[in-house]
């Protein structure tokens, strides 16, 4: 039976190119996102997609109960973003925060919370949580996007003294730019598959081994 990992936010950028690489591995990739019709451009005989909103509790209740006995070893929490940006807390709209919670918080954290229970009783498995430097670094106009990140380090934070005792790895893995949709030519970003390819090393290191936090960026962009 092949091992299941789960990606999240996989019809473009990091989500898609972890879907694909994962699948090309060897896994099968379980892979959601809002998007549908982007979903099905990558649907294969190793990669089944779910059209799910992580922010719509029924929709991930639905979805996790369709995982239930199934050989999931891995669920990539990568869905995330923000919201009218760039702006200032002053005056950006309240609802903007809401929306970055739910989106980069709430969903993963609700996820995991259904999706852990699944792993724990296989025997073991991984978390792995993208998030962003802009978790760790506030820059102006970041706003909520900024707050909510540095939010979602602590979840993987907390989660990772949470789950270990139950053989559950958890990873941060923070990117800076991304060239997620291909519009950034000439511009310093890294390419999805760069985050693609450290998400599959954390969860395919010895089971002794927890890589805690990753950080990501291009090489013009060192000095910060």
């Amino acid at each position: 039976m092949k091992e299941i990992v789960i990606v999240t936010g996989a019809s473009y950028g990091v989500g898609k190119a972890t879907a694909k690489l994962l699948a090309e591995s060897g896994y099968h990739v379980v892979a959601i996102a809002r998007d549908e019709d982007q979903l099905n451009t990558i649907k294969n005989e190793n990669i089944e997609v779910y059209p799910v909103d992580i922010t719509k509790k029924d929709q991930v209740y639905n979805f996790c109960q369709s995982m239930l006995g199934r050989n999931v070893v891995a669920l990539i929490n990568n869905a995330g973003g923000g919201f009218n940006l760039p702006n200032s807390i002053l005056d950006d709209d309240i609802e903007n925060w809401t929306k970055s919670f739910d989106l980069n918080v709430i969903g993963a954290a609700n996820l995991t919370k259904q999706i852990a229970p699944i792993m724990i009783n296989n025997g073991g498995g991984n978390v792995v949580i993208i998030t962003s430097m802009a978790g760790h670094n506030v820059y102006r106009g970041g706003s909520s996007y900024t707050v909510a990140k540095h939010a979602e380090v602590a979840l993987a934070e907390i989660l990772r003294f949470e789950l270990f005792q139950s053989n559950i790895r958890v990873t941060e893995i923070a990117p800076g730019n991304i060239d997620s949709r291909g519009d950034r030519e000439g511009i310093n970003s890294l390419n999805p598959e760069d985050v693609a390819e450290a998400i599959k090393w954390s969860i395919t290191v010895p089971k002794h081994v927890n890589v805690e936090h990753i950080s990501i960026l291009h090489v013009n962009n060192l000095s910060r």
